[in-house]
C-alpha cells in the first residue's frame, strides 16, 4: 500500500511522520524531498515549454497544447513521487508513503492510486504554535504582523483556502483517505495507529504499534515532558489547548468566527470543556455539504 501524508505546517503531521516510521511495518519518508525536486522539474519544464514557443513562432505554426508545461510538471512530479516510494520499499514493509504539507493532495489522488492520510488540528493552537515556533527561530512574522492577533486574523484565509482544497480530495476520492485529528491522537495515540494500520492494509499487531508510540513519543524525540515548552524545537510543546496561554478571548473567537463562516470547519475546534475531542470530526459530516 502506497499513501501520501499531508496536513498544515505545525498541524501535527511531524509527529504522525515519526509515528507511521517507527512502526516495523510501515515506512514514511519526511517532507520536502519532493518539493525541492519538483522545484527543479518546474524550472526545467518552464525552459522547455519556452524553447517550444519559441521555435513554433519562428516556424509560423501555432502551440496548439497550451497546457503541455503543466501537464509535464506533474507526469513529472508523480514519476518522482513513485521513485521515492520504489527506493523506501522493502520486503518488511506492508505500506510506504512521504509526508508533504505543501502540496495540494487533490492532483496527487486525480493522478495516481496512492491513498491520503490528512493530518488537521484545531486552528486556534496552529496560529499560537506557529507563532511561537517562528519567535524561537525568526523574526519574521513578529516584524510583519506585530501581535499574534493581527497574525490569527490573517491566518484565518490562508487556512481556510488550504483545507478547501484538502476537503475536496476527500469529496473526489473519499474510500481513499482517512482523517486524523491532532486531538484525537494524543487522546488515545494506540487506538488511532490501529485505525491507520487498518486503513493501509497493515497487520494490527499491539506490540508493534506500542513500539510506535514510544519511538515517536514527545519526551524521547525532545527529551523533555509534554508542556515543557522550547519555542526554538519544531516540536515545540507537545499539548492541546495551548492557544488559551496566548490568544486573547477575542482573538480565539475572531478566528472560530472567520473559520466557521464555512460550517463544515466548525469540528475543527476542540473544547476540552464539551468532552468531545474529535468525536465530532468525520469524514462524512464535513464533506457532504461541500460546493
Amino acid at each position: 500500500m502506497r499513501f501520501v501524508l499531508n496536513g498544515l505546517p505545525k498541524g501535527g503531521s511531524t509527529w504522525l511522520q515519526r509515528l507511521l516510521d517507527g512502526h516495523p511495518r510501515i515506512r514514511c519518508l519526511k517532507e520536502h524531498k519532493l518539493a525541492h525536486l519538483a522545484k527543479r522539474i518546474q524550472h526545467a519544464i518552464t525552459d522547455y515549454a519556452s524553447e517550444r514557443h519559441s521555435y513554433l513562432e519562428m516556424m509560423g505554426q501555432s502551440d496548439e497544447d497550451e497546457t503541455l508545461a503543466s501537464d509535464l510538471h506533474l507526469d513529472l512530479a508523480v514519476a518522482v513521487a513513485h521513485q521515492m516510494l520504489d527506493e523506501a520499499a522493502t520486503q518488511s514493509v506492508e505500506a510506504v508513503g512521504f509526508k508533504d504539507n505543501l502540496i495540494n493532495p487533490l492532483f496527487l489522488l486525480d493522478r495516481t492510486d496512492l491513498k491520503l492520510l490528512l493530518m488537521v488540528r484545531d486552528p486556534r493552537d496552529v496560529v499560537v504554535s506557529t507563532w511561537r515556533w517562528s519567535i524561537g527561530n525568526s523574526d519574521y512574522l513578529v516584524d510583519k504582523f506585530g501581535t499574534i492577533e493581527a497574525f490569527s486574523e490573517h491566518y484565518s484565509g490562508y487556512w481556510t483556502t488550504r483545507m478547501r482544497e484538502r476537503l475536496k480530495a476527500i469529496e473526489v476520492a473519499p474510500d481513499r483517505c482517512r482523517m486524523i485529528s491532532y486531538e484525537a491522537l494524543q487522546q488515545d495515540t494506540a487506538a488511532e495507529m490501529t485505525g491507520i494500520c487498518e486503513f493501509l492494509a497493515v497487520a494490527v499487531d499491539v506490540d508493534e504499534i506500542e513500539t510506535a508510540v514510544q519511538t515517536a513519543s514527545f519526551k524521547a524525540v525532545t527529551g523533555a515532558a509534554p508542556g515543557e515548552e522550547d519555542i526554538s524545537r519544531h516540536a515545540r510543546k507537545g499539548v492541546v489547548g495551548d492557544w488559551r496561554n496566548h490568544l486573547s478571548g477575542e482573538a480565539a473567537e475572531a478566528l472560530r468566527v472567520q473559520c466557521t463562516a464555512d460550517s463544515r470547519f466548525e469540528p475543527f475546534f476542540h473544547d476540552a470543556a464539551d468532552g468531545a475531542i474529535g468525536a465530532s470530526l468525520s469524514r462524512d459530516n464535513i464533506v457532504t455539504s461541500y460546493d
